[in-house]
């Protein structure tokens, strides 16, 4: 996206089926809402990094950090979602970039804010 700022959104989303996104195209919901109420805008240039932490207890939470700095403005946390949730990234229409989507603590540029941060948990089924 070059020099200028271009607005993603990050958090969570319910796991979406087709005749989801068939209602949704129909829709008045304006594009950037079709993500869910669990994600916040965060604007971006080029190598910029952000960061999702997630607290995983009794309230859910999820900050959001740009280049290692926690986002204080509206939308920089979102929390009380509840059941299985899935990472979820809004990319606007005719944004362009590239994205390295990293998994292992080992691999970040910004450590972990907070020791009650920790990496997701993976579902797993008992049965």
């Amino acid at each position: 996206n070059g020099a200028s700022n271009t607005t993603f959104m990050f958090g969570v989303s319910n796991k979406r089926n087709s005749k989801f996104y068939e209602i949704l195209a129909e829709s008045t919901i304006p594009p950037e809402r079709h993500g869910t109420k669990f994600m916040g805008a965060v604007s971006v240039s080029d190598g910029d990094v952000v960061g999702v932490a997630v607290q995983q207890s009794e309230i859910p939470m999820i900050q959001l950090y740009l280049n290692g700095e926690m986002i204080l403005q509206d939308g920089g946390s979102v929390s009380r979602f509840r059941g299985t949730v899935f990472p979820a990234v809004y990319v606007p229409d005719g944004s362009s970039g590239s994205a390295t989507f990293l998994y292992s603590e080992d691999q970040y540029i910004h450590g972990p804010p907070s020791p009650d941060l920790t990496p997701l948990i993976a579902e797993r089924s008992l049965m």
